[in-house]
């Protein structure tokens, strides 16, 4: 699970299809029992191909520090036929910012030194929304690839080898997709 310092983290995925689609965010939030309950409706977006990401913007919605939520993209395929949607979830928690921690943000510079200072703490989210501000749009960009290649290397499972290896495997070829797709776009400018 991510843990973020944020009420309005910024969330990122990934579109491999250059078709473009309609898609649903949806927010949930855990209760007492453990059953994510909505918040809020659905976000209208549109699929396109590389890294999508939203800021939850204050007027949309707004996390509350100590609770934890599910966040899902659903890429709607066929509106006659819902079980072919793609879906991606995944679960957030919102996290008191630990007093030492914001007098050492306060005194970092650049948003490179910003997102090392959050993946060292363990604030994925906030270190992921940082290095994809440094990113143009709909790439991952040299920061965020780097620190996607770190999550993997946190913690390898040593039992299933072959499961860290796709990881990193999926990782190189999502950014050789993204390298296709940006010079694509750049080739139609």
């Amino acid at each position: 699970m991510g843990a973020t310092l944020s009420t309005h983290p910024t969330l990122a995925w990934f579109v491999p299809d250059a078709i473009i689609k309609p898609m649903e965010f949806r927010l949930y939030e855990y209760d007492a029992q453990g059953k994510p309950q909505p918040v809020g409706q659905p976000i209208q977006l549109q699929s396109s191909p590389g890294i999508m990401r939203l800021s939850l913007a204050r007027e949309q919605l707004k996390l509350t520090v100590g609770k934890t939520y599910l966040w899902q993209v659903v890429i709607l395929c066929d509106p006659d036929s819902p079980s072919s949607d793609l879906i991606v979830r995944s679960d957030i928690q919102v996290v008191e910012t630990p007093l030492a921690f914001a007098q050492q943000l306060a005194q970092v510079n650049t948003g490179s030194e910003k997102v090392e200072l959050y993946a060292g703490a363990g604030f994925w989210y906030d270190a992921m929304g940082e290095a994809l501000q440094l990113a143009p749009p709909w790439q991952l960009g040299e920061v965020a690839a780097s620190l996607l290649r770190d999550l993997v290397n946190l913690e390898p499972d040593e039992t299933r080898p072959e499961i860290y290896t796709a990881e990193l495997e999926l990782i190189e070829n999502t950014r050789s997709i993204l390298r296709a797709t940006d010079s694509r776009k750049e080739r139609q400018k």
